[in-house]
């Protein structure tokens, strides 16, 4: 597991419904700040579970601020809840 405690700068949770279903899409977007390239990849090996449907929507990297060798990551993460 990785250990990104410290280097979360923001989650951002939501809900939505979808339309004639029972499931409801739930979204995570959040900023992670300051990862190498290892922290990350460890990280998205773990995010992703075909078993119990987690899924990356979406993923933006850049540069980190203060040290050129990390990287700033905003992502998003969804699943759906009964």
């Amino acid at each position: 597991r990785s250990q990104l405690k410290g280097n979360i700068a923001y989650m951002k949770p939501s809900t939505s419904n979808i339309k004639n279903s029972p499931l409801r899409l739930s979204t995570v977007e959040m900023k992670l700040n300051g990862l190498t390239l290892e922290q990350l990849t460890t990280f998205l090996h773990g995010v992703e579970d075909k078993k119990n449907a987690v899924w990356l929507r979406r993923i933006t990297l850049s540069k980190g601020d203060q040290v050129e060798d990390l990287l700033n990551v905003v992502l998003q993460v969804e699943t759906f809840q009964r």
